[in-house]
């Protein structure tokens, strides 16, 4: 074997084992590091907290970018918005699902009325590609500080036998400005009751919007006297009197 050959031999070798080395960390350029997506929020100068009285109308634009896989900002994207879940006190989006397109974002505006407390999951699809954002819903119901009651009317006269009568009870509730409290729970009780003074029925309601809650009060006569009804909200109660006369 000549030493022209052993060289030969050995470069080829030398090659093949070059040729068969991983790369420890093997780039391309413009790979992609991550996937398509949409940034979503929430603009930045309204909280993703709604928080009120009952009835409070809560407006909030809400902002979505759709990214590349590089994360440059896709101009005139098509996005649409909608509520998973939808139902009505969850609100909706003013103009409908979406919004015409901005140059690299599209917006759409969020409207609540605030009707009780919980939480809304927004949905922002572009194809295939889906964010959500979820705006938390917190319905504040201020303490009661003055509640009255009216019985209308507060007498009940009997006519022939066994005759029936009702009256209506309404409850007004207050906070600590005078003002109507919506949404405040009421309760109508008939004090050191006995069957011969009768039944209410809605016993247990919210005041509405003007701050009034509702029952209505039957009876059927078997004796004369007079029934005393107590209405409360939360610590706070009044009471008055209704007579039952022949």
């Amino acid at each position: 074997m000549n030493i022209k050959y052993l060289l030969l031999t050995f470069a080829l070798f030398s090659l093949l084992a070059c040729g068969c080395q991983k790369e420890e960390n093997p780039t391309s350029a413009g790979e992609p590091k991550n996937p398509p997506s949409i940034e979503l929020r929430a603009q930045q100068y309204y909280p993703e907290t709604f928080r009120g009285k009952k009835g409070t109308v809560c407006l909030c634009p809400i902002l979505a970018i759709l990214r590349n896989a590089d994360g440059a900002a896709i101009p005139n994207p098509t996005i649409t918005f909608s509520i998973l879940d939808p139902q009505p006190w969850k609100g909706g989006f003013v103009f409908g699902d979406s919004l015409a397109n901005h140059i690299t974002a599209s917006l759409a505006t969020y409207q609540v009325t605030l009707e009780k407390t919980g939480t809304v999951t927004i949905e922002a699809r572009s194809g295939l590609i889906l964010s959500f954002l979820t705006i938390e819903l917190d319905v504040i119901i201020p303490p009661a500080h003055s509640i009255n009651l009216e019985i209308e009317p507060d007498t009940i006269h009997s006519w022939g036998p066994q005759p029936h009568g009702y009256s209506f009870l309404t409850a007004v509730v207050r906070d600590s400005v005078n003002q109507v409290i919506y949404g405040a729970p009421v309760k109508f009780d008939i004090l050191e009751y006995e069957s011969w003074k009768g039944e209410i029925f809605r016993a247990d309601s919210l005041t509405n919007k003007e701050g009034e809650a509702y029952a209505e009060y039957r009876v059927y006569f078997e004796q004369i006297g007079e029934v005393v009804f107590k209405t409360a909200s939360g610590d706070l109660f009044e009471v008055d009197t209704l007579v039952l006369m022949w």
